[in-house]
């Protein structure tokens, strides 16, 4: 059970397999969908990681993949 930030637990309703997609680049997951969260999705810092991504603020790109993919830092 995913945990917050200040240390509740947040019931899973269903693991879900998904396939996201970054200028061409698929990568497959399996993500845990939660009731009421503020963002539609969040990537989790070891995910991240496991992909390879590098966010480069001085340059406002995000790399994924050992530079594989390159894609404008977007902010809303």
């Amino acid at each position: 059970m995913p945990v917050l930030a200040n240390g509740s637990q947040m019931p899973v309703l269903a693991n879900v397999d998904i396939s996201l997609s970054f200028s061409g680049l698929s990568i497959p997951h399996t993500v845990k969908v939660v009731k009421r969260l503020e963002h539609d999705l969040i990537l989790r810092a070891d995910f991240l990681s496991q992909i390879q991504v590098i966010i480069d603020y001085d340059e406002n790109m995000v790399s994924i993949g050992d530079d594989f993919v390159r894609v404008p830092l977007q902010s809303f």
